[in-house]
């Protein structure tokens, strides 16, 4: 009896891959599947760059809780840097100093008060 013998060819080893160069390829029996890399979009042969961000960080700052206990909500598109220092009202307390870093922020009390910078609160 014989029987058939089957050569599978990694067609994403080949020098030109059959996806987009914004795609990975991936090997199966007989064939190859494309799916676009995060950020892009399209059916892996054919892959976009994505207009609108693909995740949205948010970051939750407490306000002075003299404030009626109201939450401040800042989004912040990951793709760029957002100076969340530069809001009005100030995620930071009043006597707090507002630090901008990439893709977040800090709120450090002035000297004289204590607190973690969304809540400060004077020393005696």
């Amino acid at each position: 009896m014989l029987f058939p013998i089957t050569l599978d060819i990694d067609e994403c080893s080949a020098e030109a891959s059959p996806c987009d160069e914004n795609a990975d390829c991936t090997n199966t029996d007989g064939s190859y599947i494309c799916n676009c890399k995060q950020g892009f979009d399209g059916d892996g042969e054919v892959c976009e760059g994505k207009t609108v961000p693909s995740s949205i960080d948010m970051f939750f700052v407490e306000e002075n809780q003299s404030k009626s206990n109201q939450i401040l909500i800042i989004f912040v598109c990951a793709s760029s840097d957002f100076d969340e220092c530069s809001l009005e009202p100030s995620p930071c307390d009043e006597n707090a100093t507002c630090s901008n870093t990439d893709g977040s922020f800090s709120c450090t009390c002035r000297p004289g008060f204590s607190g973690n910078g969304s809540f400060c609160k004077g020393m005696k």
